[in-house]
């Protein structure tokens, strides 16, 4: 979202669908897949190979959602 002119690339689309369906008084959902990822190479939440760039890229997915995770889980 940040390459986009939309909300000058600060805007955060899942708030806003959350405060949408709220106002109406829906309880809204979302899906989001994490077991596969192109950009990290996971598939099944593993990252495939075995050498220090495989697990330093494995670190990183997880990290990224657990944070991911914890801002949208409120």
């Amino acid at each position: 979202m940040k390459a986009l002119k939309w909300q000058d690339g600060k805007g955060d689309i899942l708030f806003d669908f959350k405060t949408a369906y709220e106002k109406y008084g829906i309880l809204p959902g979302v899906y989001i897949g994490t077991h596969w990822n192109a950009f990290y190479g996971i598939h099944d939440f593993k990252v495939h190979g075995g050498n220090q760039f495989a697990q330093n890229r494995q670190k990183h997915y997880n990290l990224s959602w657990r944070r991911f995770g914890g801002r949208i889980g409120a």
